[in-house]
């Protein structure tokens, strides 16, 4: 499951909010929203974040020393 997917099943099956309403909700614009759901953006993880946080979802990133 892409972020995108998991984005609009938390927005669909937990809040039952259409893009526009949802994106007000969270604090983001509707653009972003669309964006992300379509897969047509690279978001910043802060964003990322903001747009699952009412699903209780964090998506968290760290850095993984390689050695050659």
């Amino acid at each position: 499951m892409t972020i995108g997917e998991t984005v609009k099943k938390t927005r669909n099956d937990l809040y039952d909010m259409n893009q526009k309403d949802y994106a007000k909700f969270i604090n983001v614009s509707d653009k972003t929203l669309r964006d992300v759901e379509k897969g047509n953006t690279d978001a910043r993880l802060s964003i990322v974040n903001k747009l699952l946080a009412p699903g209780s979802f964090q998506v968290s990133a760290r850095v993984v020393k390689r050695v050659i």
